[in-house]
């Protein structure tokens, strides 16, 4: 599985682009349809019970956060670095756990090993976010 992340400014075209991508290749999928399969697999392979779909986003957050250790420390200080408006902090906090939920998740269950995910509201997108308060909600 591959991941294209397309940045830019909002209103700059990257979800009409990916839209326009999506519907031109079986094998390119959004974030949000990887990640839908990737739980439905999990679920009919049996890899996990519907009751274990609540506790799914916390288990994937602590797997990211075992994958890569320093990232979320690392973000949060960027983060507070950069604006002291505690609600945008928890607001871009609670994304980029959002967010690697979901990147985990298709790392573990997908079964799409050959697709492209194609993101139009990645990492690094959301790290503009930061720069850039009037476009953060």
């Amino acid at each position: 599985m591959r991941y294209i992340e397309f940045t830019g400014l909002p209103g700059a075209g990257k979800t009409t682009l990916v839209r326009e991508l999506l519907g031109k290749n079986k094998d390119y999928y959004s974030l949000e349809e990887a990640y839908e399969i990737s739980i439905k697999t999990a679920l009919n392979e049996q890899k996990i019970s519907k009751s274990e779909i609540i506790d799914l986003k916390e288990k994937m957050v602590s797997k990211y956060k075992g994958k890569y250790p320093n990232s979320f420390q690392t973000f949060d200080k960027y983060i507070k670095e950069h604006t002291n408006d505690e609600n945008r902090v928890s607001y871009i906090s609670n994304w980029m756990k959002i967010l690697s939920e979901k990147y985990i998740t298709i790392e573990t269950y997908n079964n799409l090993q050959e697709g492209l995910v194609l993101v139009d509201e990645g990492f690094l997108q959301r790290t503009f976010s930061i720069f850039t308060p009037s476009f953060s909600h």
